[in-house]
């Protein structure tokens, strides 16, 4: 029996209050005293957890820390040092090791110990506070996980975190079933309900402005965003040429999410992947439909002010009076001015956030009318409520927008006695930019008769004015919190689990560095371990079982992304079946050859795949997440975002593309012209890819370009081909056998290394029930090394044709679908079209010119217009005005033989050079029945056309075939 230690350091008595840059920590409740100098302190936060020194005790409940904090919070749970708990003489405590499930793939092994009990000894319970005692609150919190090192015979062999289960009482004997989670295991636990929007990304907010977004495209990921250009179908698709700033929204990159994930869970990592140039490209693209303002940043723009005392007054003359509504009060209400942006001395406000507000005036009035001119009145005076917009220092001109017309409450029908009137004007929809300043008059007309007749206007008490923000959509200037606009509501576990399941990343517990993880995708984990001889372990006495890999649980497995319901990915699942389900963009299946099962084992992520797309010949290729509702075919009119499932993307850089970048920062539209935009896709690059994180190849990809070409290199290929190459050979098994194992052997315990035993190579898979209390046999699984294929990637020309395959995936098809369907006539599968006037009978056809007919030919690539193919296949013809028929060539005797209106029904064409071979065509339009007769009995020869409607027309061509 070997000397077993658990060492396990409690969250201590109250919470404490830790404050941005200071070197002070306040506690709640606390017991500091002078022993704990020297100690360090480990403060568990919204932020991951914390570490520092204790320096000094001023008091109980107040201490110095070894360096200014980095974060603040208030009521945080902490520790100091770690406890021994006492141990039974007959405890049993079997810990299982393991990196992944061999019979499910996809899912990560860790470590963990079974239920281990703990007698209630003194130390014991003053270690869990007395726990025990139903009628007394306790500090030890059992919600909180606590730090935990395993010893056996002084060696480390096991760190992790200490759960307390379950407490036992019968009377004064007491048992606290515990467990042990190691850290592989036991981030996920700490990542608990966590979602993506809980992390800090407060150090990448920064302002909405073109400057920004421009200069996020050549920046890296430590920028941490970037504003790739997707079509979100705010756009008008038919040209997709102009883009203003606000229809660019930020994605955040993968490897700052995983920083930031890792921070919080206070771990750190090693990995050459997450390093790699490679990974730093991934991004996860705005999915919320709508780029709306948080409440603080809503309450941020917003004042109200008020006249509560006072008064002033005007009366008309011969020119114009105005009177600025003396508002001089900011505190009737509480936090009327939260931010401090109303002057009650000049009563004015000046903008804080550029942005589309609503203005609500109350005003209150009394108005004195005097007429000494004799004559009878029954009038309106002309006055207005008016709001004054002073930008750089000069006031804008006054607009209908900006005037409310308050001459009905100016009335005059014979009476001088004063009078009040209460009047209620609504400015709405104006767009303020930063530093504005708005006041806010009366103003009254001038009249020449002003001597005799005219009106004073006093402002009296309980006037009020407040704003109201328009659009809560983010406009150019604004500030941009990036948690408010990440994802929401997105599990962190859910996100890690994804990027470990797309990159088939193995993570293991760095065994010299604590809480540190060693993350890589598997042939690249595999690749860092030693070769270590285990024949002198084995017992030869034990059983050996040995499970054939044919015997997997599943006969098929699906490695696939999430459906979501946007045009394109709707439009592509509706059409593609694959075995029993519709097919997902970017999903690859993966037989077994087995007849005894026939289950399919799904390998999924959060993710939903991104379609690219292209709406024009020639023009920008983009990921697509617009969303259609009213039109079954794709919608040419601008459509509104709407909120998605999670994309991921690759931000492929700069690429060429003509468009209009517009800025409507200063009120008015300034454009510029740009020869590149910010890519994004699936893809890294849409027209010559060298890496694709689908996957899978699609069956059909809705866009063509030229040169354009394929790759293999995708998620199944790069990352998991040589694994099931692996466990799906029928020569594949998975081993378990019983070994001597020592504390020293698990210590070094290694995934990474490849075991030699007895004349065979394994890789250990998982180590089951290791009793640390009576180590001695121990069983483990291995799998038996079998070198499977070892991908190369490749690419593959597109010319739109189907059937061609690619490391034995198929070569997707190649479908051009424009904004508004081109004119024409398209009869069978895979047709391929760009522009208008077309009639096309056929399959696998693409055609990018105009004025093209194809009768019965199939797999024809047409870059030219004016073409003519009858009864002909498999060309690539950029000819313009072309013709073949019966797959031979035919040129023009005459370019045009004419036209003739049919007179009385009937004309005679002159025919001239035709040959026994000739071809003749003849475009007919009209409403009646046309017939015809050829004579060649001379030179020229003559063809006669016939029709029942006298006025129809026909144009007659003649070919000659090529020799």
């Amino acid at each position: 029996m070997y000397q077993t230690e658990i060492y396990i350091a409690p969250t201590r008595q109250g919470t404490i209050n830790i404050i941005l840059g200071s070197t002070t920590v306040t506690g709640n409740d606390t017991d500091f005293n002078s022993s704990d100098i020297g100690k360090q302190l480990k403060i568990r936060t919204e932020d991951g957890y914390k570490t520092y020194g204790i320096t000094a005790v001023a008091s109980s409940t107040s201490i110095t820390i070894s360096a200014a904090s980095d974060y603040g919070q208030s009521n945080c749970y902490y520790n100091t040092d770690y406890k021994l708990l006492d141990t039974s003489p007959d405890i049993s405590m079997p810990v299982t090791y393991s990196i992944f499930d061999i019979s499910e793939p996809d899912k990560r092994g860790g470590t963990r110990s079974k239920t281990l009990e703990l007698p209630g000894t003194k130390q014991n319970n003053i270690i869990f506070n007395h726990i025990f005692e139903i009628d007394s609150d306790g500090t030890f919190n059992p919600n909180i996980s606590a730090d935990c090192i395993v010893y056996q015979n002084t060696v480390e062999i096991l760190t992790g975190s200490f759960q307390l289960l379950q407490v036992n009482r019968n009377f004064d004997n007491i048992i606290y079933e515990c467990a042990v989670l190691g850290r592989v295991t036991n981030i996920y636990t700490v990542f608990g309900e966590k979602n993506l929007n809980d992390l800090d990304l407060s150090d990448y907010n920064h302002n909405y402005t073109q400057a920004n977004l421009t200069a996020s495209w050549t920046l890296d990921s430590d920028n941490g965003y970037v504003y790739p250009m997707i079509d979100y179908g705010e756009t008008d698709a038919s040209q997709q040429t102009i883009w203003q700033v606000n229809q660019l929204y930020p994605a955040v990159y993968v490897k700052t999410l995983i920083d930031k994930i890792f921070a919080l869970a206070g771990f750190t990592y090693s990995s050459t992947f997450f390093n790699s140039g490679f990974f730093k490209k991934l991004i996860v693209p705005f999915n919320a439909g709508s780029f709306k303002y948080s409440e603080d940043e809503v309450a941020s723009r917003l004042f109200e002010a008020g006249m509560i005392a006072g008064s002033a007054s005007i009366t008309t003359s011969s020119s114009d009076t105005y009177l600025t509504i003396p508002y001089n009060d900011i505190a009737v209400i509480p936090d009327m001015d939260p931010s401090g942006q109303f002057n009650p001395a000049t009563h004015e406000w000046t903008v804080a956030k550029s942005g589309h507000y609503d203005l609500t005036m109350l005003t209150n009035l009394t108005v004195t009318f005097y007429n000494t001119s004799g004559l009878i009145l029954d009038v309106d005076y002309p006055g207005y409520i008016e709001v004054v917009i002073t930008r750089g220092g000069t006031p804008l001109a006054m607009d209908p927008t900006m005037q409310d017309d308050i001459s009905s409450y100016l009335h005059f029908s014979g009476s001088t006695t004063p009078h009040d009137v209460n009047i209620t004007s609504v400015f709405n929809n104006l767009y303020l930019l930063v530093g504005d300043v708005v006041s806010f008059q009366v103003h009254l007309r001038g009249d020449t008769s002003f001597t005799t007749f005219g009106v004073t206007v006093e402002a009296i008490p309980n006037c009020y004015v407040y704003n109201a923000v328009v659009n809560e959509n983010i406009t150019e200037g604004d500030g941009v919190v990036m948690s408010d606009v990440i994802p929401q509501n997105i599990r962190i576990s859910d996100f890690f689990r994804s990027i470990t399941n797309m990159f088939n990343l193995y993570i293991d517990e760095d065994i010299n560095i604590p809480n540190r993880l060693n993350i890589e995708p598997r042939n690249t984990f595999y690749g860092g371990g030693i070769l270590q001889d285990w024949t002198h372990k084995w017992d030869r006495s034990q059983p050996v079982n040995i499970l054939l890999m044919g015997e997997l649980t599943s006969q098929n497995y699906l490695f696939t992304y999430r459906s979501d319901q946007d045009y394109w990915n709707d439009k592509y699942t509706k059409k593609y079946i694959q075995k029993d389900h519709n097919e997902i963009y970017g999903e690859y299946w993966l037989p077994v050859d087995n007849d005894f099962l026939t289950d399919t084992q799904n390998i999924d992520v959060v993710f939903a795949p991104t379609v690219l797309s292209q709406y024009q010949a020639n023009s920008m290729i983009l990921s697509s997440i617009r969303f259609i509702d009213t039109n079954p075919s794709i919608s040419t009119d601008k459509t509104s975002p709407k909120g998605s499932v999670i994309r991921i993307l690759y931000y492929g850089g700069l690429k060429s593309g003509n468009w209009t970048y517009r800025s409507l920062a200063s009120g008015t539209a300034v454009d510029t012209s740009k020869t590149q935009y910010p890519y994004a896709g699936h893809f890294d690059d849409p027209v010559n890819p060298t890496v694709d994180i689908n996957f899978g190849l699609p069956a059909e990809l809705y866009y063509q370009a030229k040169g354009q070409s394929v790759t293999d290199n995708n998620l199944f290929n790069a990352y998991y081909s040589s694994q099931y190459d692996e466990i799906t050979d029928k020569d594949s098994k998975v081993v378990d056998m019983f070994l001597n194992l020592n504390p020293a052997d698990i210590q070094s315990l290694d995934f990474r290394n490849e075991i030699y035993i007895a004349g065979q190579y394994y890789r250990l898979v998982e180590v089951t029930d290791y009793d640390i209390v009576n180590a001695g046999l121990t069983k483990c699984r291995f799998l038996k090394v079998k070198t499977g294929r070892q991908f190369v990637a490749s690419t593959h020309n597109l010319n739109g044709g189907k059937g061609a395959l690619i490391n034995n995936m198929r070569v997707p098809v190649l479908s051009y679908l424009s904004i508004g369907i081109p004119s024409g006539l398209v009869v069978g599968n895979n047709n391929t079209t760009k522009k208008g006037g077309l009639v096309i009978t056929g399959d696998g056809n693409a055609v990018s010119g105009k004025n093209v007919t194809v009768l019965g030919g199939n797999g024809n690539i047409i870059n030219a217009n004016n073409v003519t193919l009858i009864n002909t296949s498999g060309q690539t013809i950029t000819d313009d005005n072309a013709t073949y028929i019966d797959g031979a060539r035919y040129v023009k005797a005459s370019d045009m033989s004419g036209q003739s209106t049919l007179m009385g029904g009937m004309s005679t064409v002159s025919l001239t050079g035709i040959s026994p071979a000739s071809v003749i065509l003849i475009s007919y339009t009209g409403i009646g029945i046309l017939t015809g007769t050829l004579s060649v009995a001379a030179d020229p020869d003559y063809f006669t056309i016939n029709s029942t409607s006298p006025t129809d027309t026909a144009v007659v061509n003649w070919y000659v075939a090529k020799m």
